[in-house]
């Protein structure tokens, strides 16, 4: 029941009393009046219960709850909110809500003390400093009730924020590491590169007949540098595509692109890779024809990745293809084997950088686990997509997609 209903019902009878007991002199009202009285005790009775029951439902509540008045002197508090705060219930009634308040954040808070007087409920998140200067938080719900006062309901949220902040902070260190690695391999690239490039150009000069005629094993061992060289190189390259796509400095130059040519291109570079192997590679005809946004020098990496690593897996006489497919929006590209394939829990890291499905040190096939980690991340700066379907013994398919030329 209301306590207001109830008061003004125990003045009634309260008059109804008085009136009662002034003419009971001129007339027998003695059993209205007893009526009147055990109901009056009645209404009382049931006004304790109901302060009592909701005295309990406070004290016993898991949430810190406590009643101020329009200055923010503490009129009522329960004891979880004495827990949090750090005093008894005698010493926070002594108190104003204010000196909870950090020192720093006084103005904020005579801000937001004005919003509650003014407005008559107030929500959100606020910090406090309990007995021993310690920081506890609050996520507080306060509402004005009768008699000038408001009420508020809180959550201690202080562990959630100490998480929150520790969170925040190992963010913060990773990030730090992060970039102080992708400098890191910046630099070395750069230092790597410059006298590898000597060593690829002086020894493709010397291939080239600029030194003199050379004999057939000094041919050869020219091309094992040649080669070797320009693999590191490769290599190289691809740690600091990752370093820059990671720091968000790789850019792209997306323009209309004829598919065809590209097919063209990465076939004639990659068909004598696939002949070692008597592997039958194939590209799509149907698509000579289709435009694509894209950036040409980042999409014929994409194709070269998924290509080389289709040659790689693929056992000699097998066969690679390139297929595509069109909607409105999309080209549909997909670079289908039948080589080994790829198991269920190899299929999960697949797309993670530095990581070999077979990392043991006498794994057959060479790598450095970053071919198809670049792939996606060039795939999803133009906004496309990508993702393999792929079974042990069975071949595997590397769809992506790249934006049709409107």
């Amino acid at each position: 029941m209301n306590p207001s209903d109830e008061d003004r019902r125990q003045a009634d009878l309260r008059n109804k009393i008085i009136g009662l007991s002034e003419t009971s002199h001129r007339k027998n009202y003695y059993p209205q009046l007893k009526e009147q009285i055990k109901e009056l005790k009645q209404a009382m009775r049931a006004l304790k219960e109901s302060e009592e029951k909701y005295r309990t439902y406070v004290t016993i509540s898991p949430y810190p709850i406590f009643v101020i008045d329009l200055d923010g002197k503490f009129l009522d508090v329960n004891p979880e909110a004495c827990r949090v705060a750090g005093y008894s219930s005698e010493d926070i009634l002594k108190k104003r809500i204010s000196d909870f308040i950090l020192p720093s954040r006084v103005d904020n808070y005579e801000v937001t003390f004005h919003k509650l007087q003014t407005e008559g409920k107030l929500s959100g998140e606020f910090p406090f400093i309990n007995k021993t200067q310690d920081l506890f938080y609050l996520e507080l719900h306060a509402v004005q009730i009768p008699g000038n006062k408001f009420l508020a309901i809180c959550m201690d949220i202080t562990e959630r924020k100490k998480a929150e902040d520790e969170m925040l902070r190992a963010k913060i260190i990773a990030e730090n590491a992060n970039r102080t690695k992708n400098e890191f391999l910046a630099n070395m690239s750069h230092e790597l590169r410059t006298p590898l490039n000597s060593v690829i150009g002086f020894s493709d000069m010397l291939l080239g007949g600029a030194g003199g005629e050379l004999s057939e094993k000094q041919l050869r061992y020219l091309t094992n540098i040649s080669n070797s060289g320009k693999h590191l190189l490769s290599i190289i390259n691809e740690i600091l595509d990752i370093s820059r796509i990671e720091s968000g400095e790789m850019t792209i130059n997306k323009q209309k692109i004829l598919l065809g040519e590209v097919y063209e291109e990465i076939h004639s570079i990659l068909k004598q890779l696939a002949d070692n192997k008597s592997i039958d590679f194939q590209m799509p005809l149907e698509s000579e024809e289709t435009y694509v946004y894209a950036d040409k020098v980042k999409l014929k990496q994409i194709f070269y990745n998924l290509v080389t690593n289709a040659i790689k897996f693929t056992e000699k006489g097998g066969s690679v293809l390139i297929d595509s497919t069109i909607d409105d929006k999309f080209v549909h590209i997909s670079v289908i084997d039948n080589g080994i394939g790829i198991d269920s829990e190899g299929m999960k890291r697949l797309f993670n950088p530095f990581v070999q499905l077979d990392s043991s040190e006498s794994r057959k096939y060479e790598g450095t686990g970053l071919g198809l980690a670049l792939s996606k991340e060039l795939v999803n700066l133009h906004g496309g997509d990508i993702w393999a379907e792929s079974e042990p013994g069975k071949g595997s398919t590397f769809t992506f997609t790249i934006p049709v030329c409107q």
